[in-house]
Protein backbone atom coordinates (compact mmCIF):
# COMPACT_ATOMS: atom_id res chain seq x y z
CA UNK A 1 0.00 0.00 0.00
CA UNK A 2 1.34 3.39 -0.99
CA UNK A 3 1.36 5.94 1.83
CA UNK A 4 3.19 9.21 2.30
CA UNK A 5 4.63 10.42 5.59
CA UNK A 6 4.78 14.18 5.97
CA UNK A 7 4.94 16.86 8.63
CA UNK A 8 1.67 17.98 10.23
CA UNK A 9 0.18 21.20 8.86
CA UNK A 10 -2.20 23.43 10.85
CA UNK A 11 -5.02 22.62 8.42
CA UNK A 12 -4.66 18.94 9.50
CA UNK A 13 -5.87 19.63 13.05
CA UNK A 14 -9.51 18.66 12.57
CA UNK A 15 -8.73 15.53 10.54
CA UNK A 16 -6.12 14.34 13.05
CA UNK A 17 -8.46 14.97 15.97
CA UNK A 18 -11.23 13.01 14.26
CA UNK A 19 -8.88 10.11 13.42
CA UNK A 20 -7.63 9.86 17.01
CA UNK A 21 -11.14 10.01 18.45
CA UNK A 22 -12.35 7.31 16.02
CA UNK A 23 -9.45 5.06 16.94
CA UNK A 24 -10.06 5.52 20.65
CA UNK A 25 -13.77 4.72 20.28
CA UNK A 26 -13.37 1.76 17.92
CA UNK A 27 -10.07 0.18 18.94
CA UNK A 28 -8.97 1.21 22.43
CA UNK A 29 -12.41 0.78 23.98
CA UNK A 30 -11.85 -2.98 24.27
CA UNK A 31 -9.07 -2.35 26.83
CA UNK A 32 -10.27 0.79 28.64
CA UNK A 33 -13.43 1.85 30.46
CA UNK A 34 -15.71 4.41 28.83
CA UNK A 35 -14.61 7.20 31.20
CA UNK A 36 -11.00 6.86 29.99
CA UNK A 37 -12.07 6.84 26.32
CA UNK A 38 -14.26 9.91 26.92
CA UNK A 39 -11.47 11.77 28.74
CA UNK A 40 -8.95 11.07 25.99
CA UNK A 41 -11.45 11.88 23.22
CA UNK A 42 -12.25 15.22 24.83
CA UNK A 43 -8.55 15.94 25.29
CA UNK A 44 -7.62 15.28 21.66
CA UNK A 45 -9.39 18.30 20.20
CA UNK A 46 -8.26 20.17 17.08
CA UNK A 47 -6.95 22.90 19.39
CA UNK A 48 -4.82 20.28 21.20
CA UNK A 49 -3.45 19.06 17.83
CA UNK A 50 -2.24 22.60 17.07
CA UNK A 51 -0.64 22.86 20.52
CA UNK A 52 1.10 19.48 20.12
CA UNK A 53 2.41 20.52 16.69
CA UNK A 54 4.22 23.47 18.29
CA UNK A 55 5.82 21.30 20.99
CA UNK A 56 6.79 18.11 19.13
CA UNK A 57 7.85 16.80 15.76
CA UNK A 58 4.42 15.78 14.41
CA UNK A 59 4.05 13.43 11.44
CA UNK A 60 1.00 12.24 9.56
CA UNK A 61 0.52 9.25 7.26
CA UNK A 62 -1.47 10.12 4.13
CA UNK A 63 -3.17 7.95 1.53
CA UNK A 64 -5.16 9.50 -1.32
CA UNK A 65 -5.01 12.90 0.41
CA UNK A 66 -6.59 11.48 3.60
CA UNK A 67 -4.77 11.30 6.91
CA UNK A 68 -4.73 7.69 8.08
CA UNK A 69 -2.18 7.89 10.90
CA UNK A 70 -0.42 10.24 13.31
CA UNK A 71 2.72 10.16 15.43
CA UNK A 72 4.82 12.61 17.39
CA UNK A 73 8.22 12.65 19.05
CA UNK A 74 9.85 15.02 21.49
CA UNK A 75 13.26 14.55 23.07
CA UNK A 76 13.39 10.81 22.36
CA UNK A 77 9.84 10.08 23.52
CA UNK A 78 7.27 8.93 20.97
CA UNK A 79 3.65 9.93 21.56
CA UNK A 80 0.29 10.30 19.86
CA UNK A 81 0.67 7.29 17.55
CA UNK A 82 -2.73 6.43 16.11
CA UNK A 83 -3.77 4.61 12.95
CA UNK A 84 -7.29 4.81 11.55
CA UNK A 85 -9.13 1.56 12.33
CA UNK A 86 -9.62 0.80 8.62
CA UNK A 87 -5.83 0.75 8.11
CA UNK A 88 -4.67 -1.32 11.07
CA UNK A 89 -2.35 -4.16 10.08
CA UNK A 90 -1.39 -2.49 6.79
CA UNK A 91 2.08 -1.17 7.75
CA UNK A 92 0.90 2.37 8.46
CA UNK A 93 1.95 2.27 12.12
CA UNK A 94 5.32 0.68 11.44
CA UNK A 95 6.02 3.17 8.64
CA UNK A 96 5.22 6.06 10.99
CA UNK A 97 7.38 4.52 13.72
CA UNK A 98 10.32 4.12 11.31
CA UNK A 99 10.07 7.81 10.41
CA UNK A 100 9.91 8.84 14.07
CA UNK A 101 12.91 6.63 14.90
CA UNK A 102 14.90 8.13 11.99
CA UNK A 103 14.12 11.61 13.32
CA UNK A 104 15.35 10.52 16.76
CA UNK A 105 18.58 9.15 15.31
CA UNK A 106 19.22 12.39 13.41
CA UNK A 107 18.63 14.25 16.68
CA UNK A 108 21.35 12.17 18.34
CA UNK A 109 19.06 10.00 20.48
CA UNK A 110 19.94 6.32 20.66
CA UNK A 111 17.25 5.31 23.16
CA UNK A 112 13.56 5.88 22.47
CA UNK A 113 10.81 5.62 25.02
CA UNK A 114 7.04 5.64 24.72
CA UNK A 115 3.97 5.06 26.84
CA UNK A 116 1.96 2.34 25.15
CA UNK A 117 -1.72 1.81 25.60
CA UNK A 118 -2.60 -1.70 26.70
CA UNK A 119 -4.03 -2.09 23.18
CA UNK A 120 -0.73 -1.38 21.40
CA UNK A 121 1.82 -3.31 23.52
CA UNK A 122 2.00 -6.24 21.10
CA UNK A 123 2.54 -3.87 18.14
CA UNK A 124 5.47 -2.14 19.88
CA UNK A 125 6.94 -5.50 20.97
CA UNK A 126 7.09 -6.53 17.31
CA UNK A 127 9.06 -3.34 16.59
CA UNK A 128 11.65 -4.16 19.25
CA UNK A 129 10.30 -2.15 22.20
CA UNK A 130 10.44 -3.72 25.65
CA UNK A 131 8.20 -3.13 28.66
CA UNK A 132 9.89 -1.32 31.53
CA UNK A 133 7.01 -0.68 33.92
CA UNK A 134 3.25 -0.29 34.13
CA UNK A 135 2.18 3.31 34.77
CA UNK A 136 -1.11 4.64 36.11
CA UNK A 137 -1.76 7.88 34.22
CA UNK A 138 -4.88 8.76 36.19
CA UNK A 139 -7.78 9.73 33.94
CA UNK A 140 -5.83 8.50 30.89
CA UNK A 141 -5.79 4.93 32.22
CA UNK A 142 -2.97 2.40 32.54
CA UNK A 143 -0.07 2.43 30.10
CA UNK A 144 3.26 0.66 29.74
CA UNK A 145 6.53 2.55 29.63
CA UNK A 146 8.49 0.88 26.84
CA UNK A 147 11.98 1.46 25.48
CA UNK A 148 14.11 0.58 22.50
CA UNK A 149 17.78 1.18 21.77
CA UNK A 150 18.41 2.16 18.16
Amino acid sequence: MEIDIRTFRPKDAHECSFLIRETLRKVNRKDYPQEVISFLSNEMSPKKMLKISKERHFLVAVKNKNIIGTGTIEDGTIQTVFVHPNFLGKNVGSTLMNSLEEFSLKSGKRKISLYSSITAVEFYNKLGYHKKKKVDTGPRGWTWLMEKHI
